[in-house]
C-alpha cells in the first residue's frame, strides 16, 4: 500500500517527500511479518524527515496488549522471527515449553527492549491539522480531555503495569516474561496466601 501511494520506493526507503503518513497502530498481531513491519515504520519514521516528510505511529490496542503480556493474538511465525540459535527448539518449542523466539520476543518488548521502548514511546492519539487519529473511537467521557492529556494519561498506565510486573519479578511472585494471564494468576495467589 506504501508503494501504490508512492509513500515508498521499491528498497522500502521514504519516497513521499513531505507528506504525512499517520498509522493508527494495530501493526501488531496481524501476521507473521511483526517485526519486519516495525523496522520498516521506525525506517520511515527517521527517513521521511530527511525530505520534510513525517511518519506518526499511533499505539493501538494490540500493541498495549503485547506490552502487558497478553499474546493471544502472537502467532508462531511472529515468535520464531525473534528466534536465534541459541533458542534451543526442537519442534517449534523450548525446553521449558514455550514457542521458540518467545524469550527473545519479550526481551525485545520489554521496556528496555528495542520495540518495547519504541512502542512505549508512541501516542494513542495524534492532533494533525484540524484531524484527530486514533485507533478505533473515543469516549464521549474524554472528548473535552486534550491530545497530550489522553496520552500521558495512556503513558502512566503503561508506567504503572511496568512498575507491577516489576514489583511482581522482585517478589519472585512471576518471571520477567511472565504473560498477563500468568501474572494475574500469580497475584491471585499471593493474595490467597496472605489471606
Amino acid at each position: 500500500i506504501l508503494g501504490q501511494a508512492r509513500l515508498i520506493d521499491p528498497a522500502q526507503r521514504w519516497s513521499g517527500g513531505n507528506a504525512t503518513l499517520v498509522q493508527t497502530g494495530d501493526f501488531l498481531d496481524r501476521g507473521p511479518k511483526a517485526r519486519a513491519v516495525m523496522d520498516l515504520l521506525m525506517a520511515l519514521q527517521k527517513d521521511a524527515p530527511k525530505q520534510g516528510g513525517k511518519i506518526i505511529v499511533l499505539m493501538g490496542n494490540h500493541e498495549a496488549m503485547n506490552v502487558y503480556g497478553d499474546l493471544r493474538y502472537v502467532s508462531e511465525a511472529d515468535y520464531a522471527s525473534f528466534a536465534d540459535d541459541r533458542a534451543g527448539s526442537r519442534n517449534g518449542k523450548t525446553e521449558t515449553g514455550r514457542s521458540a523466539g518467545f524469550e527473545q520476543r519479550c526481551a525485545a518488548f520489554s521496556n528496555d527492549g528495542r520495540y518495547g521502548k519504541w512502542i512505549r514511546s508512541l501516542p494513542a492519539v495524534a492532533k494533525v491539522n484540524d484531524s484527530i487519529f486514533l485507533h478505533g473511537g473515543i469516549s464521549p467521557e474524554l472528548s473535552m480531555a486534550t491530545v497530550e492529556r489522553i496520552n500521558e494519561a495512556i503513558a502512566n498506565e503503561v508506567k504503572s503495569f511496568d512498575a507491577y510486573r516489576e514489583f511482581m519479578v522482585d517478589k519472585k511472585l512471576a518471571q520477567p516474561c511472565s504473560t498477563l494471564q500468568e501474572l494475574t494468576t500469580a497475584a491471585s495467589a499471593a493474595l490467597e496466601k496472605a489471606k
